[in-house]
């Protein structure tokens, strides 16, 4: 798209960007508003999604988008079973306790 005054292009996003961040570890994820449902967690390796805090975050972007997707070797791509059964066993408390 043009920039306003007409020298340029400009972009523009169509994104929500999650940062999860304590002491020893960050995660970020990245939710494309013409992707609804659907989010995509920034890791180099799945192995990292299995600490304690990233399955914490992973629990609270469960509990708002339907598909989480993660950077395999060639695209991204849904958690694997092991990381949805876990998910969801964190997620079914929360659930419950908020009714």
């Amino acid at each position: 798209m043009l920039s306003a005054d007409g020298d340029g292009f400009e972009s523009h996003y169509h994104f929500i960007e999650y940062y999860f961040e304590d002491d020893t570890a960050s995660l970020s994820a990245r939710h494309y508003l013409y992707q609804p449902g659907e989010i995509n967690v920034k890791v180099s390796r799945l192995d990292d999604l299995k600490t304690d805090f990233a399955q914490n975050a992973l629990a609270f972007l469960g509990m708002r988008y339907s598909v989480i997707l993660y950077p395999s070797d060639e695209c991204y791509e849904p958690l694997p079973d092991d990381f949805q059964r876990s998910l969801a066993e964190r997620i079914v408390p929360h659930m419950k306790s908020s009714r």
